[in-house]
């Protein structure tokens, strides 16, 4: 497991809806493939939407590597116990667990959510005042998309919302993790 959580990940091609599947198909990938240039290569061709190798790179490193489902060691490809368990079962807590530990500002964004569902113009500043720097709000955006594959958020539409903007909503509790011995 890494030392220090990853500043960011990425979106995967084919949509939110197929996150899932996608993330089992590429970690599938890399046990064929062996090496990243590869991996890269076979990427490219069966996904036409990833056009450049820095996108299928960010697929790679931003995603699997930052999720500590795949690891990298001389360019060489493994995919790790955690990869294995998300092929077998596509567990959401799995991704959860991965999620909340190895990419930073996620546990924050829970302690947000948990206080109210809200636009993600208000995220973003609640996030801001807790020192993330964030810009813009694609790296929230990422994140809440990811949570909400793992079944941690949902984005309600405006007419379900209590504003007039569509709002983020924590729809479980997260699972406990792992204490560190």
């Amino acid at each position: 497991m890494r030392a220090q959580q990853a500043r960011s990940i990425q979106p995967l091609p084919g949509g939110i809806e197929h996150y899932s599947d996608t993330l089992a198909a590429l970690i599938r990938l890399c046990e064929e493939e062996g090496t990243a240039d590869e991996f890269i290569a076979r990427l490219m061709q069966e996904y036409p939407t990833v056009r450049t190798e820095s996108v299928a790179r960010s697929c790679l490193y931003n995603v699997l590597c930052v999720l500590d489902l795949v690891q990298t060691e001389n360019a060489h490809l493994t995919v790790t116990p955690e990869g294995r368990a998300f092929l077998l079962h596509q567990d959401p807590v799995l991704l959860e667990r991965q999620l909340r530990t190895h990419v930073t500002g996620v546990e924050q964004l829970i302690e947000e959510l948990r206080t109210s569902a809200r636009p993600i113009g208000q995220l973003l500043a609640a996030m801001q005042e807790r020192g993330y720097g964030w810009e813009s709000d694609w790296q929230l955006r990422f994140r809440l998309r990811w949570l909400r594959v793992a079944g941690l958020v949902e984005r309600r539409t405006e007419r379900e919302s209590s504003s007039r903007y569509p709002e983020w909503a924590l729809v479980r509790e997260p699972v406990a993790l792992p204490t560190r011995s």
